[in-house]
């Protein structure tokens, strides 16, 4: 899969999310894709987000490794990014 782009949602501390979002340029992390949902954390799947520009919420998104299913990539597929055990934020694929 190339690069896609996606909308993030980074939840606020007060969210239990992070102090703010990463800096980039690039962040890589587990994703909890909706389609999925009823199979994590077994089936989790970790992505690289490429964070440009003062916009944290608009980023170039694609898989970290190469056999990942391509129809998690598609327009409109939702995620939730977490580190560790945290959600830190939502996303969707546009």
């Amino acid at each position: 899969m190339t690069e896609g782009r996606a909308r993030i949602r980074w939840l606020t501390k007060e969210e239990g999310g992070r102090e703010s979002p990463p800096p980039g340029p690039q962040y890589s992390t587990a994703a909890r894709f909706e389609v999925l949902r009823d199979r994590w954390p077994r089936e989790g799947w970790s992505v690289v987000l490429r964070i440009e520009g003062a916009d944290p919420t608009e980023v170039g998104i694609r898989p970290l490794v190469p056999n990942a299913p391509s129809e998690l990539f598609v327009s409109g597929s939702r995620f939730d990014l977490f580190e560790g055990s945290k959600k830190v934020a939502e996303g969707e694929v546009l």
